[in-house]
């Protein structure tokens, strides 16, 4: 698996870069299929400071750096492309979750604009394994914490109100 950074023309202004991407991503994922047709991707726009599109992606396409910067190009999107191998799932997992926040905050999005785009053979994420005796409750966004945990309460349940990472540091420091 690579990291893969596209860059918009240096030419292009900020809404020229977010239209020219909308025509020259998919021209470019398609000579991509045709070239590795057992490549993936999960995708990542984003607005670099002066405005303009950039687009970060995992990929398993193996094309190299060269094939990337001469493709892009051609379609429209830049000659800046870099493509570097990934080295631990962790290293992949802080890449994502850094473009993707820059990405959601980010307030400049066409209307209907996808900020996450996959391949079609993008492999799911497995549904976490809970430890026995614990069971995880989503809370909506418009319902209030305290309420929610007063009703699980009164329905029988221990209620620790926290963020996932934190829930989860906790069960397993109780199953040890």
């Amino acid at each position: 698996m690579s990291f893969l950074t596209l860059t918009s023309h240096r030419k292009l202004g900020p809404t020229a870069s977010i239209g020219v991407f909308g025509r020259a991503w998919p021209a470019l994922r398609r000579r991509a299929q045709r070239e590795a047709p057992q490549g993936h991707y999960l995708l990542i726009p984003e607005l670099h400071q002066d405005g303009r599109l950039h687009a970060h992606a995992l990929e398993t396409f193996a094309l190299g750096r060269r094939w990337w910067k001469d493709n892009a190009a051609q379609v429209g999107l830049g000659y800046m492309a870099d493509e570097k191998e990934t080295y631990s799932p962790a290293g992949a997992a802080d890449y994502v979750t850094k473009y993707l926040t820059k990405s959601l905050s980010a307030t400049a999005w066409p209307k209907g604009f996808r900020r996450v785009r996959t391949s079609g053979g993008w492999p799911r994420l497995p549904a976490p394994v809970e430890p026995e005796a614990w069971y995880f409750e989503y809370i909506p966004l418009y319902e209030a914490l305290d309420k929610a945990g007063d009703d699980l309460q009164r329905a029988g349940y221990e209620v620790l109100i926290t963020d996932h990472a934190t829930a989860w540091q906790i069960v397993n420091s109780m199953e040890n």
